[in-house]
């Protein structure tokens, strides 16, 4: 079981130190954050993709952190080299293209062939993390292309054709870039993808920010579950992504009930923008029901409620949390290391 966590400051080191997979929430309009790193050079020549849900809104949010180590004098600006692609139905249509332009530290968004907007001089640097946020409309006439850069607005264009070709306008699958023909090393974090459907703060550009990942570390009020050796608490404190241990260590349970856990503090001294609960599951014999919750001073508040996978564990049940529920108000540090987060059976 997996924290993910937004503050506003903390800066990452270049060694990497825990990173997993971003894993968006089938079927929510909600924002999706996730935590990824992507290493892209030049012997990668398949993009990373990340598909996702979106059947409501025609506006896609997208930041990043980026740290380029090497970019040789090609333009990224042709054929199949981008950095990033935003695609509807599952990359059959291609609508805008984020280009940087090599050596030189310009952006580009491109439209198919179409150059939409080049910036005039250097806006990212090279060695060094800079944060990078992409806001775009997807309408024939209406479209519209934002691009920050550590909080500052290098591109915003209004009153543009941004949609290529037939479609609804609705993105769902974003390309991390090839590298075909450049001789280019990035490190990609802190990635987030939203729409507008959210609550506030996740439904516009954020600038900024550090998603923590948190294991439990402690038992909390609920020890229902049954592990199948050692302690609740320490049967789901697995690394997240790949080096979640499977069948190794768990807990389960036949009959509705919950267990909940303390997590590790927060590595930043921020208050989190948001938090993001995920659980890996799966079910033997009888289908179940369950949902994440959280618990503070005496009250529990109930996450949507997922099916189990019947097969191996996945992440089935994500719950994203804009605001603090139980305060009904913005998190706070000293709120959020108070809160047990834990699992619940509803059938």
């Amino acid at each position: 079981m997996t924290l993910l966590l937004m503050d506003s400051a903390r800066q990452p080191g270049n060694a990497a130190s825990q990173w997993t997979v971003f894993s968006p929430a089938s079927g929510s309009p909600t924002p999706i954050l996730g935590l990824e790193h992507y290493d892209l050079d030049n012997d990668r020549t398949t993009p990373l993709v990340v598909d996702f849900v979106n059947d409501e809104d025609d506006v896609v949010i997208i930041g990043m952190r980026v740290h380029m180590n090497a970019f040789d004098v090609h333009e990224q600006g042709t054929g199949s080299d981008y950095f990033l692609r935003l695609e509807e139905a599952t990359g059959s249509i291609r609508h805008l293209w984020l280009r940087f332009i090599g050596g030189d530290g310009r952006i580009r968004v491109q439209r198919g062939s179409t150059i939409l907007h080049t910036t005039d001089v250097a806006q990212y640097p090279f060695g060094a993390w800079f944060f990078i946020e992409f806001k775009v409309r997807i309408h024939e006439t209406l479209g519209t292309i934002q691009v920050r850069v550590d909080g500052v607005d290098v591109i915003n264009e209004t009153g543009l054709d941004t949609q290529e070709g037939a479609g609804d306008g609705l993105i769902d699958r974003i390309s991390f870039g090839s590298a075909e023909s450049n001789s280019i090393k990035l490190r990609i974090t802190d990635i987030h993808v939203m729409n507008e459907q959210g609550g506030a703060p996740l439904n516009d550009l954020i600038g900024p920010h550090t998603i923590e990942s948190l294991r439990a570390d402690g038992a909390g009020n609920y020890t229902n579950w049954d592990p199948l050796a050692g302690t609740n608490w320490e049967s789901v404190d697995d690394p997240i992504g790949a080096a979640a241990d499977g069948d190794t260590t768990y807990v389960e349970t036949t009959v509705a009930e919950r267990d909940s856990y303390t997590f590790e503090p927060l590595f930043s001294d921020n208050d989190p923008i948001a938090v993001q609960v995920k659980a890996n599951s799966r079910f033997t014999g009888a289908q179940q029901d369950f949902n994440t919750f959280l618990r503070r001073s005496g009250t529990d508040d109930d996450g949507d409620t997922e099916t189990a996978n019947a097969s191996e564990f996945r992440d089935r049940a994500i719950t994203i949390y804009e605001t603090d529920p139980i305060a009904a108000a913005a998190w706070t540090k000293t709120n959020f290391e108070a809160t047990e987060f834990g699992i619940r059976t509803t059938a």
